[in-house]
């Protein structure tokens, strides 16, 4: 199993001597730091994070009418900013939700943070209200 201990320790046991001064060094010395030792779920997760910290990942919170075709519809808007929509869960219980509305929930992957001021700028002049839910 990865730990980021010792993922931490195995890095700076690369570096360690040089930083230490204690060893005489003839020539360009280059530590190796790898993440050999980095399992896929915790890569993805790291990924997963840069993403969100970049803006690239983010979820939007958007109220419906739940009538055919608008699912349709904001995927065409979100599609026209190079976006991809990674998940969608469409709600129709959440407490003081209206009878014959919805609330969809999307997780998208774009690339950059205009694209995303564009995508709620898009489905905002739609006639959708839009809500950003980005991590605390």
């Amino acid at each position: 199993m990865y730990s980021s201990r010792s993922a931490s320790r195995a890095a700076a046991a690369s570096v360690a001597p040089l930083l230490s001064e204690t060893i005489e060094v003839d020539g360009t010395v280059a530590p190796l730091l790898c993440g050999g030792n980095i399992d896929i779920a915790t890569l993805q997760d790291v990924l997963t994070r840069a993403l969100v910290d970049r803006r690239q990942f983010v979820t939007l919170r958007v109220r419906i009418d739940d009538q055919p075709g608008v699912l349709g519809e904001l995927a065409s808007l979100i599609g026209e900013h190079d976006t991809n929509i990674r998940s969608v869960r469409h709600d129709r219980s959440e407490e003081g939700l209206p009878v014959g509305e919805a609330d969809l929930v999307m997780r998208l992957t774009t690339p950059s943070e205009a694209a995303i001021q564009g995508i709620i700028r898009d489905i905002e002049d739609a006639g959708y209200r839009v809500r950003d839910l980005v991590p605390s």
